[in-house]
């Protein structure tokens, strides 16, 4: 999973846009400043960008024409829009027509960075969202987002119950992929339907002896199938079994 965010600034006050992007820089984002709408679109022709900072006043021209432009030809790039009128109609215009997030001029660094963090963070859910429906085999790229998100930009965020809220979305993906993985694998097996219910039910703690009276079979039956599992899988006993399932 890529981990640098590329940030496009497009305001039109040179110094400004130059404090905002060394800013950005310090933290180690990759940032990049333009002035107006056609510059930003020709920009994005030659390097995508995930996050755009657009002021509403570009010069003469209005910064929703550029909203509207990367929704019709870059429809995943997060903007956030920038203004010096902090009203609460236009923050509500502004989310309706497409904005990720609000900066209110002057803003100053750290809630410049947190904004930009929360982009990030949505970013990088997306990403692992789209690995886990298409079936990529990158369970480091997942493990280093819950990472990522616990020790770094999670740290920015002083709301326990949002903490809470992207840290249990993150389990939730990790044990959907987890899951995805145990079944590829299972399905790679020559297990029958019957030892694959009762392999799971081992991984999952299950005695042979409750694993008979749930499946309404014998116990000499589940030992058989035990015994089927283990030849198959060249291992020799149930703890064998759960760290091999683990592993996947």
């Amino acid at each position: 999973m890529e981990t640098e965010k590329k940030i496009l600034i497009v305001e039109d006050d040179q110094d400004f846009a130059l404090m905002t992007r060394e800013c950005l820089r310090a933290k180690k984002y990759k940032a990049n400043v333009v002035n107006s709408r056609k510059e930003a679109i020709e920009f994005f022709k030659k390097e995508t960008h995930q996050i755009a900072l657009i002021d509403i006043f570009l010069g003469k021209e209005n910064g929703f024409e550029l909203i509207n432009s990367f929704k019709e030809l870059y429809p995943k790039v997060l903007c956030v829009m920038m203004t010096a009128y902090p009203k609460k109609e236009f923050a509500i215009s502004s989310l309706e027509k497409g904005v990720y997030d609000i900066l209110f001029k002057p803003f100053d660094p750290l809630e410049l960075l947190s904004v930009v963090e929360r982009c990030v963070e949505k970013i990088n859910l997306e990403i692992a969202n789209e690995q886990l429906e298409n079936g990529v085999d990158d369970s480091h790229s997942l493990a280093g987002l819950k990472e990522v998100l616990q020790v770094g930009n999670l740290a920015s965020i002083n709301d326990e119950n949002q903490r809470g809220l992207i840290l249990k979305k993150i389990d939730d993906l990790l044990s959907q992929y987890k899951k995805r993985r145990k079944d590829l694998y299972l399905s790679k097996l020559e297990l029958t339907n019957r030892e694959k219910e009762i392999l799971l039910l081992i991984v999952d703690g299950g005695h042979p002896n409750d694993i008979a009276d749930k499946l309404f079979i014998s116990k000499f039956t589940v030992k058989n199938h035990l015994q089927a599992i283990y030849k198959k899988l060249n291992v020799s006993s149930r703890l064998e079994i759960v760290k091999l399932l683990e592993n996947v």
